[in-house]
C-alpha cells in the first residue's frame, strides 16, 4: 500500500465513472468498500495511539542500565 486511500475520490469517480476497464462497477460494493477503508482507518489510528501510550510506558519502566 502506498499510504491512505482517498475515499472521497473513490466516491465521486464510482459516481461519475461507472464503467471502468469496460466493465461495469460494482457501485454498491465500492461504497461498501469505501465505509470498510473508513472503519479500518479509524481503528488503525486508535491501535496507533495505545501502541504509542504503551511504548511510553514501557520507556519510563525499562530504563537502560548505563552502570556498566
Amino acid at each position: 500500500m502506498s499510504g491512505p486511500a482517498n475515499v472521497q475520490k473513490i466516491r465521486s469517480a464510482c459516481n461519475k465513472y461507472p464503467i471502468l476497464a469496460g466493465m461495469l462497477v460494482g457501485k454498491e460494493q465500492l461504497l461498501k468498500l469505501c465505509d470498510e477503508v473508513e472503519r479500518y482507518r479509524g481503528e488503525n489510528q486508535d491501535l496507533q495511539r495505545y501502541a504509542l501510550a504503551l511504548m511510553r510506558a514501557l520507556d519510563d519502566e525499562v530504563k537502560p542500565d548505563v552502570t556498566h
